[in-house]
């Protein structure tokens, strides 16, 4: 053990720059990480720098990192008292760095930038440059917990392609949301590595929480426990805390977990193959903590365990039925995945192997097996946005048409990437412009777009659920458009799809074709264009266009359902909200007449990523009209007892998509005109309200999410 504690240095580096809620900070944030660091992992004092709040100006943090840094390498290189002799390159030490607070996607928050604004922010390339400089041969492991914390892991990708792949560090990057989104209020990914630093997360076949606890106690015999049976209780390692972590943060927070790993022994699994400890007596029992109850393993045996937990949140997104390129989210480990993978589209310096979490994917293809086979192979495109790198993998589908692991997910299982609201607004100027969006290129399809100073420039499509819609991003041409992120600057921008050429393999291929055929390609979309203008004649028009190109169609006069749960008066619907979580009452206004719909209603499809039929709904709650797909809405009896929260809810009750194609399509009704004239006197209020709502004010109500 002495041996391993004089080649083996922790280090840790604590900001904190968040006063809103102290109570949490000191129980499961960023004081309590530090104490943790103190108390149960025995870290020495002239190891560990912690900054909080007024204390964490720039200046000072850049400063104190420096200290830290300087202070190691001076046990590296044998100072002080040549306490360094016996490590000879400090290759095993270890930093911990973890900024918790506020951000934006490439810079920190710091105290001056929260309270006076006289100082710059905290820039992401500030810390990584200064860590490339004077942290040879150590691995980070960083821990943001804030908003836009995936921007610093692209900052850690943009430093890794500058220098080739090159870096004098080892990074493990665990992020708590993607660089587009904003991050909730819990702490739910510093509370997690509280608990796997004091021992407290066990592999075993008890189901564990952090800190949003279900009040509904699961039974024994639930099939909706990811755990495995077995007798010990094993400590996990730095793969199976982050594998757990992204379905907690789901569960709790309803945000996607963002992982980067570089650096050859974190790219090949070494450490993330390590027990999730951080102390050099990482094999000694700590002032009362757990770790000598446990035991420490990282052998093969281990990674076939998993941290026991809650995975009912996942079942409003599980669907039964998939089509040709429908979005999906997939739970991706590539440490112990058993399913074939092929990255012959990826950059062949990335292996999906190292990573991990839940990651955006789209449905390729199905492959009917033999006669007589009751599986499918469904081969998935899946992407990282962070790496740039995409992979594709063969899935197989059971006999039922169902997923056989709970790994692939549609709908909004992490809420929207985008604001609903300025989504709508953007789509809805765009098709009184007589444009719309065409999702009929796949994410991440390379383009070469010929903008308006007759030059070519390489840009790669993007989903319109993972960008940021602001004003002005709009296309003034009539007819499709689609969204692309240009190659140059990484700006993104809506372009006529009669401007875009998709490229090959063979870019110089391309280059030649311009050449020699620029007139005569120029010719091709001047006549798409026109095509277009005859086509798209209304703003309506151009609205169910873009339903149309995005696999989707309006359910019009015809309920969901054609069989009720019991007396149809006795009946209600509920529209799932992403955002919250939770079932909430609706009324269904699908016998309005499409023509007489705000346009904004009709474009809040553009911020759902399922394909299949869609309903017109109307929240009661804040007295909002909108479209929702099918597949968020349920029958509920009212004589039942109604629950917001949703980890309360009965799940059997939930219908999936292919349920309502699955029934029969006659419906059958009892009212009379009594009921009737009744019926189209409240459709009459209802959009009356909408309307009036909109003018006295739309920006005062809810965003429906």
């Amino acid at each position: 053990l002495n041996k391993i504690a004089a080649n083996k240095m922790y280090y840790a580096f604590i900001i904190g720059v968040n006063q809103e809620w102290p109570e949490q900070r000191t129980s499961h944030g960023d004081k309590a990480l530090a104490f943790c660091l103190s108390r149960h992992c025995c870290l020495p004092r002239e190891n560990k720098i912690e900054l909080f709040d007024d204390r964490a100006t720039r200046s000072n943090v850049l400063a104190a990192l420096e200290n830290l840094l300087d202070y190691r390498n001076s046990k590296v290189n044998g100072k002080n008292g040549g306490s360094g002799s016996v490590r000879s390159n400090g290759e095993e030490d270890t930093l911990l760095f973890y900024y918790g607070g506020h951000g934006k996607r490439d810079e920190f928050c710091t105290h001056t930038t929260c309270e006076a604004g006289d100082e710059e922010w905290l820039k992401h390339n500030d810390i990584i440059e200064l860590l490339e400089r004077k942290f040879h041969g150590g691995k980070v492991w960083a821990l943001v917990d804030c908003c836009h914390s995936g921007g610093f892991g692209e900052a850690v990708m943009e430093k890794c392609n500058a220098s080739n792949r090159s870096l004098n560090v080892q990074y493990g990057c665990i992020m708590s949301t993607p660089a587009p989104y904003t991050a909730g209020e819990e702490w739910t990914m510093t509370e997690c590595f509280i608990k796997a630093f004091r021992g407290e997360l066990q592999c075993s076949k008890d189901l564990q929480y952090l800190s949003k606890t279900p009040c509904s106690i699961l039974n024994e015999n639930t099939t909706h426990a990811t755990t495995n049976t077995i007798s010990p209780n094993f400590r996990p390692t730095f793969s199976q805390v982050i594998d757990f972590l992204s379905d907690e943060m789901a569960r709790i927070k309803n945000e996607r977990l963002c992982t980067l790993f570089c650096g050859r022994d974190m790219e090949n699994g070494t450490h993330l193959n390590r027990p999730c400890v951080f102390s050099e007596n990482d094999l000694l029992p700590c002032h009362g903590s757990r770790s000598n109850l446990l035991t420490v393993t990282s052998s093969s045996n281990h990674n076939q365990h998993q941290i026991g937990r809650d995975t009912r949140w996942m079942d409003p997104f599980i669907r039964k039925k998939f089509s040709v390129n429908d979005e999906i989210f997939i739970k991706w480990n590539g440490l112990s995945t058993s399913l074939d993978v092929d990255n012959s589209n990826s950059d062949e310096e990335l292996n999906p192997r190292f990573m991990l979490g839940w990651f955006p994917g789209r449905i390729l293809s199905l492959l009917e097996k033999e006669e007589g086979d009751a599986t499918t192979q469904v081969l998935i495109e899946v992407r990282d946005e962070i790496s740039q790198s995409r992979w594709t993998i063969i899935q197989q589908i059971g006999s039922s048409g169902q997923f056989c692991p709970k790994n692939v997910l549609a709908g909004l299982p992490f809420g929207f990437g985008l604001d609903p609201q300025k989504c709508a607004t953007s789509v809805a100027r765009m098709a009184r412009n007589l444009a719309y969006i065409d999702t009929s290129l796949p994410p991440w399809t390379r383009v070469s777009v010929l903008w308006t100073d007759g030059e070519y420039y390489d840009a790669s499509t993007l989903c319109p659920t993972e960008i940021e819609w602001e004003k002005g991003m709009e296309c003034q041409t009539v007819g499709p458009s689609v969204v692309v992120e240009w190659d140059e600057d990484e700006t993104i921008s809506i372009v006529p799809l009669s401007s875009c050429i998709v490229l090959d393999a063979n870019r110089a291929s391309f280059q030649t074709s311009i050449l020699h055929d620029r007139e005569k390609i120029q010719l091709a979309m001047k006549g798409q264009r026109m095509d277009a203008e005859k086509r798209i004649y209304s703003p309506l028009v151009a609205m169910m266009e873009s339903f149309s190109s995005s696999g989707k169609s309006l359910q019009e006069n015809r309920p969901p359902f054609d069989r009720l749960a019991g007396d149809e008066e006795n009946c209600s619907w509920e529209a799932y909200d992403a955002e919250d979580c939770k079932w909430l009452p609706v009324q269904l206004m699908n016998n309005i007449d499409v023509k007489f719909l705000p346009l904004e209603v009709l474009a809040y499809h553009m911020c759902y990523r399922e394909s299949g039929r869609y309903s017109v709904v109307f929240w009661e709650d804040d007295s909002v009209l909108s479209v929702v797909p099918n597949s968020f809405l349920r029958l509920r009896s009212k004589k039942q007892e109604k629950s917001d929260d949703f980890n309360e809810t009965h799940m059997d009750e939930y219908a999936s998509s292919t349920e309502f194609e699955s029934l029969a399509p006659e419906y059958t009704t009892c009212k009379d005109d009594a009921n009737v004239l009744c019926n189209s006197f409240r459709l009459g209020v209802l959009v009356l309200s909408f309307w009036l709502g909109c003018l006295v004010g739309s920006a005062t109500q809810k965003s429906r999410r």
